[in-house]
């Protein structure tokens, strides 16, 4: 278990972990709310269901693996963002569609499939605001100090303002000569 946390981040664990455990949720909700399956219990414990919400949950993480969604967990756009997810429940439709075809018993019911997906694409998605949300405020604005000023550096600092995403803010710059400050970013001496 250590080695995993040199290997992996701690913030990618966590997500991973808790996208499992709610997409799980999702989809065994959608069980309970199926007319069609009269005890959820049974259907879970004698019927397979396990290990038929095991499947869905996985191929919906393979997907999430596949479109580097663990690799990028700042969200620089949303609908980009609503866009993958609603193409990674599409690739699990397919995915059911083909294990059907070669074991339908472990295959969830249509309507579970459904809703349990619509359910998990909305808490997908909110939970992903929302863990973007935390990881900005728990890490600090990584500081920058430039050394000499140019066009390129206030390029740079612009780029910083605008996208906070980053995680870097320039804190000012070091010049030789005093010349005429930049109003965007301060002089804070001399090298």
């Amino acid at each position: 278990m250590i080695r995993l946390f040199s290997v992996v981040p701690a913030r990618v664990f966590t997500l991973f972990v808790s996208e499992m455990v709610l997409l799980a949720a999702c989809y065994a909700a959608a069980g309970f709310a199926d007319p069609d399956i009269g005890d959820v219990g049974l259907f879970l414990i004698y019927d397979y269901g396990v290990a038929r919400i095991a499947i869905a949950v996985a191929s919906v993480l393979l997907g999430l693996f596949l479109r580097n969604l663990y690799a990028e967990i700042r969200i620089r756009n949303r609908l980009a963002l609503f866009q993958s997810l609603c193409l990674i429940f599409g690739m699990a439709f397919i995915g059911q569609g083909v294990i059907g075809y070669l074991e339908p018993r472990l295959i969830i019911p249509r309507k579970m499939m459904l809703s349990g997906s619509v359910l998990a694409l909305a808490v997908l998605f909110g939970w992903r605001l929302l863990f973007d949300r935390a990881a900005r405020n728990a890490i600090a604005a990584g500081r920058v100090l430039f050394v000499g000023i140019s066009p390129a550096v206030l390029k740079i600092t612009d780029h910083f303002e605008t996208h906070p995403e980053l995680g870097m803010r320039a804190i000012g710059y070091l010049e030789r000569s005093s010349s005429t400050p930049v109003s965007n970013i301060r002089r804070l001496g001399t090298m």
